[in-house]
């Protein structure tokens, strides 16, 4: 201690240690980051049993001085009770630092589990630097395939610029149903290009203004496996692929059970109001056109407090805030108050008793895995 009435103390905030004034409550605030300081008990009570033991003293000090000239028997008496209060004084000396490497160990467990804001700093600084070098290498790379992708009609050219779990029945039925996705000279504006933090490591995002029609065309991209410098298009992200056909699923034909990539929004149970989960609406995505919707569904009922309900509530309020999945930054080009989702719908009825139920959330993005991706 420097002072009396003063002490050294661990912030459990920050792990810092700093000097307060010592008494029976936590010190106010912590010394070095100015937050309401954390202290572990145990160093509370070193310090109380330390100002107990220093007020102790400075009253048996007194009455020694009070009790001086007394005869031979007192001054015995109080050299057996030096003796003790020394023997005492080592004692709680003793423990006292035990105390202490208790909690600096304590401490250091648990900073070993947490980051400090300079361990945040320095991984969020090398991560950028790490995006750059990414982009910097390989975004050209991904610009070049894209071209080539959208300027081949054929389906045999276009699979050699996707990912290679893509097949190319897969292909063929995308190029049927999607004859205007073709761009026999692509020009193309970037709009939005970055780094995604995925389960399957980093992919690159970005999204181009193709100049001739002003048409929005997004693509992520990740490196093969047996090739990390070949970087192709994720094209069930691309393509926002579905197992049945959208129009014939809601129109009661092929399979009752599907799995679809779409946009949901929440359906406000009147004028001005936000809605919840428990009226759905999922709408078709466009491809080339981010900003408009296709076809949509009646109205979906979700129990909010679901599973499925509550993965829903969690992706409309991240989308409100602007975040979206692994850090993409495309959703912004997306409907207002709209989520990317990848649904297991079932179909049950016919006719205008025709009922569709969300049997399952797969993911809240567009990407060929099944990560849920949400708070990443």
């Amino acid at each position: 201690m420097s002072e009396a009435g003063t002490g050294w103390f661990h912030c459990g905030r920050c792990g810092a240690l700093f000097e307060a004034r010592t008494g029976g409550d936590e010190p106010a605030t912590c010394g070095e980051c100015g937050r309401p300081a954390v202290v572990a008990e145990s160093e509370l009570a070193f310090h109380r049993a330390a100002s107990e033991k220093s007020s102790g003293r400075r009253s048996g000090s007194g009455g020694s001085r009070r009790s001086h000239g007394h005869g031979h028997g007192s001054a015995q008496r109080r050299s057996h009770r030096g003796s003790g209060a020394r023997r005492n004084g080592l004692m709680s000396f003793a423990i006292g630092w035990i105390l202490v490497l208790l909690v600096i160990a304590g401490i250091a467990v648990f900073r070993r589990g947490r980051e400090t804001p300079d361990d945040r700093g320095a991984a969020e600084f090398a991560m950028a630097d790490r995006n750059r070098r990414l982009l910097s290498e390989h975004l050209p790379g991904c610009v070049e395939r894209l071209e080539s992708f959208l300027s081949a009609a054929a389906p045999e050219a276009r699979i050699t610029e996707v990912m290679s779990s893509t097949t190319l029945g897969d292909m063929i039925r995308f190029n049927a149903r999607h004859p205007k996705v073709v761009v026999p000279m692509p020009e193309f504006e970037l709009e939005v290009a970055g780094v995604l933090d995925t389960p399957e490591g980093p992919a690159i995002e970005g999204v181009w203004r193709e100049k001739s029609d002003d048409r929005l065309f997004e693509a992520v991209f990740f490196p093969e496996a047996d090739d990390p410098d070949e970087w192709r298009i994720d094209w069930k992200a691309f393509v926002r692929h579905s197992s049945e056909s959208w129009r014939l699923f809601l129109n009661g034909g092929g399979s009752d059970e599907a799995e679809f990539r779409l946009l949901a929004r929440r359906r406000a149970a009147g004028v001005g109001l936000e809605g919840t989960v428990e009226k759905l609406i999922l709408s078709a995505p466009v491809v080339g056109e981010p900003g408009t919707v296709g076809l949509s569904s009646p109205e979906i009922e979700v129990d909010p407090e679901s599973r499925n309900g509550r993965i829903l509530t969690s992706a409309f309020e991240e989308r409100a805030e602007g975040r979206g999945a692994y850090g993409s930054q495309a959703q912004q080009f997306d409907p207002s108050q709209m989520i990317r989702v990848r649904l297991q719908l079932k179909r049950s009825g016919e006719g205008e008793e025709t009922r569709f139920e969300v049997q399952n959330v797969i993911a809240c993005h567009w990407l060929h895995f099944d990560d849920i991706g949400l708070g990443k």
